[in-house]
């Protein structure tokens, strides 16, 4: 499920619930993750910036965790 799918299913999910608490639960989820700040060093953005291209292009190859360990304990 792509990232716009996920926005679209949990704005539907939002829309649904009579559940203040459940509401303001959410809200301050999305308040902490926002006001999460990391110094990078312009050498640790580039790599960043780098490797997210890369990763939205689909350029990126990911193994699973039984794949590694094979690799490692082959």
């Amino acid at each position: 499920m792509d990232i716009h799918a996920t926005k679209i299913e949990l704005v539907k999910l939002l829309l649904e619930t009579s559940e203040i608490s459940t509401l303001q639960k959410v809200k301050d989820i999305l308040k902490d993750k926002q006001s999460v700040e990391y110094d990078l060093t312009p050498e640790q953005n580039s790599i960043l910036e780098e490797r997210v291209a890369k990763y939205e292009k689909g350029e990126l190859e990911f193994s699973t965790w039984e794949a590694i360990e094979k690799k490692f304990n082959d």
